[in-house]
């Protein structure tokens, strides 16, 4: 009871690391220091505008004040600041939080209007017939005027007094549209114009409607359209948005719904609607109570509430606690108990252990294998997790001309070597034993093989053909994320049979494959944006040696007739059919007959399960060019005469 009460004054007075135990910050002080992304010297010339400086760290809302308002003024908007020059001089700009913490930066004012005159946008760009994109100019010395190497294609404006607007007038380009000021200094942009619905649409790999929650982050992919891009919210109290290149960042702030709009440098628009949720309520995964023994740690993991994470122990001499990350520790220390773990997030919501300290053992030994037993075919390999008891394990089996077991760790391997039953036993460090059956099938099988194999990098909108090989079919297949990639069928029936994997969106992805006695394979998939440019898709594949058969790759873009080449042509010989896109790229063994390897180091040893690249390219009928990497795998048994 006094240890209760201990942790409890501990808790209220928000000291409960100090006084129960394994050390750490107070969870409630932001621990990052109050700072500006301005440099300790701003200069700016009269009547100029500073690029936007981010606050951040310290205690938000912000402020910002001016020593002399006459020489210089400061704005300030959420964590974003701007300063503006008024007339020639020094000031101290300086920036404050709630608790009013402070960094100041100096601003120096020019007489003159010194800075070059500038255009905030890319030097080349591309616009849509019909549309109109404006950026900011600066510098120099005001008024501007703005000219168009061709006003067929485009047409350029002075808007607003600082803006430039470029129209698009007719589909051609690139033409120089060029901005002067009064002295005749000069800034200019290279302008693309396209036909309406000639280029790739603007688009993310965000859904139209996205649920996150409070204080979390997610990043999307931005495509298509013509850049640069940007991105808004509705609703800043919500969510937040930032655009880095073609990422696009949306911030969860609070509970609550946004409409976020992406927009390119044509002003097209894709809208997001954005639902914010409330952050779920603080939890772990560890029981009400539990019990470890002397010496033994527990992990469990911590979820919801606001981190970050905190802990302490009523008893640091019965049971001492630690959070790293997510991860909450429990470690016996003495045998007796209960003790009292207490876990907390930053705004103080707590979830309460009951912690027991046991001489023994602090649970039964098990594993996640069927209770029931297991059957398996030959050469399959499953695996299972251990867990309770005390470590170090170890498995045995029955009869190894059956089945064999081993350990590594917390996790049990066992193989199907020939048709017949056995029983693996996995004993811990005291004795305790848990027996699994394990029947083998006389189903004989070769292992589950996916060709070609991953990883496989391709481009939105390609169609993937792959080949399953070997172990029990049927086959099962699935996609973890249906929104970047969808399959041709759910399940193949038979051992050489083919499926087709059609990219349907920018992100990574994988597909399984499972047969029917549970043996599995992964195939990893990276898409990328769409491009009209040559290119060979897949960009990048990988077999092992063992595998013959052809490898079919396809042509996309370009200007057929096209030619193909190979880096390897004693493990590969290449050919083109078709003319016009999307043409087949077919690979076929090379001279040698076989794609066996040998791979060795410098010193001639033998490397297991080396791999081996070879370049496949693509030549179009302009002399444009494109290459995939496709990888041999060494099956590691060692050096041989063919090499396989």
């Amino acid at each position: 009871m006094k240890h209760l009460k201990l942790l409890s004054i501990c808790v209220m007075a928000w000291a409960l690391v100090a006084c129960g135990g394994a050390g750490g910050a107070d969870p409630l002080v932001n621990t990052t220091a109050l700072h500006t992304s301005a440099p300790a010297v701003v200069t700016l010339a009269v009547g100029a505008a500073s690029s936007n400086f981010t606050i951040g760290g310290g205690s938000a809302p912000y402020t910002a004040s001016s020593s002399n308002t006459g020489i210089a003024s400061v704005s300030v908007s959420g964590s974003t600041m701007v300063i503006t020059g008024v007339a020639a001089g020094s000031a101290q700009i300086t920036v404050q939080d709630k608790v009013g913490t402070s960094v100041s930066t100096s601003v120096t004012v020019g007489a003159g209007n010194a800075a070059a005159i500038y255009i905030l946008a890319p030097g080349s760009l591309t616009v849509t017939a019909g549309t109109a994109a404006t950026y900011s100019i600066g510098g120099g010395t005001p008024p501007y005027v703005a000219a168009s190497g061709n006003n067929a294609v485009a047409v350029a404006n002075i808007v607003n007094g600082n803006n430039l607007s470029i129209a698009g007038a007719a589909a051609g380009g690139p033409t120089e549209v060029a901005v002067y000021d009064a002295n005749g200094g000069s800034a200019s942009v290279n302008v693309t114009v396209v036909s309406a619905g000639s280029a790739t649409a603007l688009y993310t790999s965000a859904p139209a409607a996205i649920t996150l929650t409070a204080t979390s982050t997610r990043s999307f992919t931005i495509g298509g359209g013509a850049g640069p891009y940007t991105a808004t919210s509705s609703n800043i109290g919500v969510a937040t948005t930032s655009v880095t290149g073609s990422t696009l960042n949306l911030n969860a702030v609070a509970g609550g719904n946004a409409s976020v709009d992406v927009r390119d440098s044509a002003n097209a628009k894709v809208s997001l609607s954005v639902t914010v949720s409330a952050a779920s309520a603080l939890f772990t995964t560890a029981p009400a109570s539990v019990t470890v023994h002397v010496g033994s740690a527990q992990t469990y993991t911590i979820g919801g509430g606001t981190p970050p994470y905190a802990s302490g122990s009523s008893d640091t001499g019965l049971a001492s606690t630690s959070v790293s990350g997510a991860t909450l520790t429990i470690t016996g220390i003495a045998a007796g108990g209960p003790a009292s773990v207490v876990v907390l997030d930053s705004t103080g919501a707590q979830q309460t252990i009951s912690v027991t300290v046991g001489a023994g053992s602090a649970g039964v030994l098990f594993t996640t294998a069927p209770p029931s037993g297991i059957t398996i075919a030959t050469g399959a390999t499953p695996s299972y997790s251990i867990s309770g008891g005390t470590p170090p394990y170890v498995a045995n089996s029955s009869n190894v001309s059956f089945v064999t077991g081993n350990v590594s760790g917390s996790t049990l391997n066992i193989v199907g070597k020939a048709a017949g039953p056995a029983n693996v036993a996995v004993t811990d460090s005291v004795g305790g034993v848990v027996s699994i059956a394990v029947t083998v099938t006389p189903v004989a099988t070769t292992p589950l093989a996916v060709l070609p194999g991953g990883p496989v990098t391709a481009n939105v909108g390609d169609v993937l053909n792959f080949i399953i090989s070997g172990a029990s079919p049927p086959y099962g297949i699935s996609v973890n994320n249906p929104s970047i990639a969808s399959v041709s069928a759910s399940s193949v029936a038979t051992s050489g049979d083919a499926f087709s994997v059609t990219l349907r969106n920018v992100g990574g992805t994988s597909v399984s494959i499972v047969d029917q006695l549970g043996q599995s394979a992964t195939l990893s998939l990276s898409v990328q944006a769409p491009s009209a440019l040559l290119r060979l898709s897949p960009s990048a594949v990988q077999v092992a040696e063992d595998f013959n058969g052809a490898i079919v790759l396809s042509v996309y873009g370009g200007t057929g007739p096209y030619t193909a080449y190979t880096s390897d042509l004693r493990l590969s010989t290449v050919a083109i059919n078709g003319t016009l896109t999307p043409a087949t790229f077919t690979v076929s063994a090379g001279l040698n007959g076989t794609r066996c390897i040998n791979p060795v180091n410098g010193g001639g040893a033998y490397i297991v399960n080396g791999l081996y690249p070879i370049t496949l390219t693509v030549v179009d009928s302009l002399g444009a060019s494109a290459t995939s990497v496709l990888t041999i795998e060494d099956n590691g048994r060692g050096l041989t005469l063919s090499g396989c």
